[in-house]
């Protein structure tokens, strides 16, 4: 689901001038405009020009970075961006695990982000793995619709009291998505918080997540959704 400008300076040269001459007149012909020849010396010239440009260069400041605002997380089988101003609980087991980040602020939650992940493989056994990749993109919208119900991944889902269309679509390399946008209240004040929930599906890595973003700043849980869904890499086993 997130990049000034040099001033070149003109380096002044120094030409030290001085006549050399080339021996006797050889007649009132070439002789004549050789001797008075002035040339100038170039190793003076190059050791000005070296001199100043290291020098204008020690005098620049150097940029600015931007803030950094985002890390990044290494799952199993892909890796995901979550801001850093959250903090992060996790556990992991044999056949996946669960990413919590929570920010707080003025004694309540601010934005939270779970990502909880599962090898469908291991966990759905072969049978019905071979049914889910023969349609990946049903098999994240019917994930979703079960979540509905009971959602494993913190019951955000299935205790909205409002939850919004479902959409499909294609995110990372083979990863087959299915979102619906809620909303919900938190006991913490009976606060209303602007969800969304994301279902991934990775048939390369028999990779199911399970995504949800709250917030209570609407404009926050889209930038986190964002920032997510371009972060999102598909990483090796």
């Amino acid at each position: 689901m997130k990049f000034l400008a040099f001033i070149a300076a003109f380096v002044p040269l120094l030409v030290l001038i001085g006549c050399i001459s080339f021996g006797e007149r050889m007649g009132n012909g070439t002789g004549n405009e050789s001797a008075n020849t002035t040339v100038p010396p170039a190793g003076n010239v190059t050791e000005n020009q070296t001199g100043n440009a290291t020098q204008n260069d020690t005098n620049q400041t150097p940029p600015i970075p931007p803030p950094k605002l985002y890390e990044r997380y290494m799952a199993k089988g892909f890796s995901f961006e979550y801001p850093i101003n959250m903090s992060v609980q996790e556990s992991r087991g044999s056949y996946g695990g669960i990413f919590t980040g929570t920010h707080q602020f003025d004694g309540q939650t601010g934005e939270m982000l779970v990502v909880s992940f599962v090898n469908t493989t291991s966990v759905f056994g072969p049978n019905r793995e071979a049914i889910l990749r023969n349609n990946p993109t049903k098999a994240a919208s019917d994930f979703l619709q079960e979540d509905e119900v009971s959602d494993p991944a913190g019951s955000f889902l299935s205790s909205a009291y409002d939850v919004g269309e479902l959409s499909n679509f294609g995110v990372a390399r083979d990863g087959f998505v299915a979102e619906a946008p809620f909303k919900i209240r938190f006991s913490e004040g009976g606060k209303s918080y602007t969800g969304y929930a994301m279902d991934i599906y990775v048939p390369e890595r028999s990779l199911l997540a399970k995504v949800r973003i709250i917030a209570l700043d609407s404009g926050k849980a889209e930038d986190i959704r964002d920032n997510f869904l371009l972060s999102l890499r598909i990483e090796s086993p």
